[in-house]
């Protein structure tokens, strides 16, 4: 999706798909290493519109693709970074996180965040 009229942009897909791999996967895993624990944890609710964004079809196919996209230029930013004699750049390895963020959304969460968040 590329128009503003598909809701991409810094107010659309994109905004959610950062949100996502930022701070909803990563408390959705803390959530999941507490419980292992067998601590509690909880999460109050979320707004209507997120939810229903969070529960769409096209956001589990966009969140997918954003990530493929995130992890691909992550590993194109690391080669041009090593070819400069720089291999700990932190612009190349501020997307690592970002690998374990697919199998978690696919295997840890059945790519449904609002019923992980329910769990």
């Amino acid at each position: 999706m590329t128009s503003s009229a598909t809701g991409t942009g810094p107010t659309g897909w994109d905004w959610l798909n950062e949100a996502a791999a930022e701070s909803y996967i990563p408390l959705l895993t803390a959530f999941n290493r507490l419980g292992a624990e067998g601590r509690r944890s909880g999460y109050p609710g979320d707004h209507p519109i997120l939810a229903e964004m969070l529960a769409a079809q096209v956001f589990r196919r966009e969140f997918k693709d954003y990530l493929d996209n995130k992890v691909q230029a992550a590993k194109d930013d690391l080669a041009t970074f090593k070819k400069l004699g720089d291999d700990h750049s932190p612009r190349g390895q501020m997307w690592k996180p970002l690998r374990g963020s697919e199998t978690g959304f696919c295997e840890d969460f059945g790519e449904d965040l609002i019923g992980a968040f329910r769990r």
